[in-house]
Parts: C-alpha cells; sequence; structure tokens
C-alpha cells in the first residue's frame, strides 16, 4: 500500500460533523453545492500542499482545520476551478484552474495530468494507473480523480470529482476521500467498465 504521510492534514474539525477533506455541501450557494465537487477536491489538494511545505505555505495561510477555514479555501478555488453546464467535466479544466490558482498565489505550480479516454481501446493500462499514483503518493502529493461514468462500481457516484490518498499497486483499488468520508474503490474494475473515463490530476511544487 502506497499513502500519502500525512493523511490527517486534511481531516476537517467542525462544530456539527467533521469531515475527511472538504465537502461541496457546505458551499452556501444551491449551485455550488450541487456542482462544487471540482474545486472542492482542488481545495483538498491545495490544503495538503500549504500544510505540508513550508515554502508553500502562502497558498493557503491559515493554519487552523476548521470548516470554516476549509469553506473560505473552497470559495478561492471556485473562482478558478469554475463548473460550467456540465461541471468541471475535463481534467484540464481543473489543472489549468489549479496551475492558475498557485501562480496568482505566487507558485509555479505543475499539473500532472492523466486521462482516461471514454473508448477502451484508447485507455491506458492497468500499471500506467497504479504507476502514475503510486509516484506520485511516493512523492507525497494526493491526487483529484474525475469519474465521469462509475461503471460497476456502486460506491463511487458518476460525474464526480473526489480525492485520492493511498492506492495498493497489485490489485490497484484505492481509499478516496469524498464528501466528508473514506472510501475504499476498486480502480481497476472501473478502468475496465467506465463507460466515459475520466482522469486523474496531481499538483507537482517545484523542486
Amino acid at each position: 500500500m502506497q499513502e500519502i504521510k500525512q493523511p490527517q492534514v486534511l481531516y476537517i474539525k467542525s462544530d456539527s460533523q467533521d469531515s475527511w477533506g472538504g465537502n461541496q455541501n457546505w458551499y452556501r450557494d444551491n449551485w455550488q453545492r450541487n456542482a462544487g465537487c471540482g474545486p472542492t477536491a482542488c481545495s483538498n489538494l491545495i490544503w495538503y500542499l500549504s500544510r505540508t511545505r513550508k515554502a508553500l505555505y502562502n497558498l493557503f495561510p491559515f493554519p487552523d482545520n476548521t470548516k470554516e477555514n476549509k469553506l473560505r479555501l473552497m470559495e478561492e478555488t471556485w473562482k478558478y476551478v469554475t463548473p460550467g453546464f456540465m461541471g468541471v467535466n475535463r481534467v484540464d479544466h481543473f489543472a489549468e484552474g489549479a496551475e492558475c490558482f498557485c501562480r496568482d498565489k505566487g507558485f509555479r505550480i505543475k499539473p500532472l495530468v492523466l486521462e482516461i479516454p471514454g473508448p477502451i481501446s484508447k485507455r491506458p493500462s492497468k500499471e500506467t494507473v497504479g504507476d502514475f499514483l503510486i509516484n506520485a503518493f511516493q512523492r507525497d502529493l494526493p491526487a483529484a480523480f474525475l469519474n465521469l461514468s462509475n461503471g460497476d462500481l456502486s460506491n463511487l457516484e458518476g460525474w464526480h470529482w473526489v480525492t485520492l490518498y493511498s492506492v495498493e499497486e497489485h490489485n490497484l483499488t484505492a481509499y478516496m476521500m469524498d464528501q466528508g468520508s473514506r472510501t475504499l474503490i476498486d480502480l481497476d474494475l472501473w478502468l475496465k467498465t467506465t463507460m466515459l473515463g475520466g482522469g486523474f490530476v496531481v499538483l507537482q511544487p517545484p523542486e
């Protein structure tokens, strides 16, 4: 099992209910609550970078792990990773918005993207997906995962972004944070059965 070093950094404290990562239901606007999974996942990646790298603290210089601070960051990332009529339905949309957010904060962060096309014949192998995630987690970088169609997975919402932080390379199962909970999903089954594909984004800080 390969995992980021400090998943507890993404544990958010709240008076009502604590949460693993942000929860799009925290948004105040109804449209944001319905379509906010992309900017929520982006906020998770930026939150983690700002709290695990001293040099990146000013990406979001609010140290307390509270719901109020997390929502503040979610509102900021919404301005960059902004859902349209179809939500944030492309990995390049997510990657470009995240890169722009970091650049406006004064940091050159390079998005690493692995797209999963809809046609099965064009998809990368299980090993390629595993290597992408393992390499990210070895460098202590969580990954945003876009799932446009959940295929045969009953515990994965379709047309949705989540945050991955751990992967088992042999069977390609992974732990995700979504809507405040942690869940184990079968990425190998997803890769074989998704109808529309999706992809993965990692935010790589400068060396």
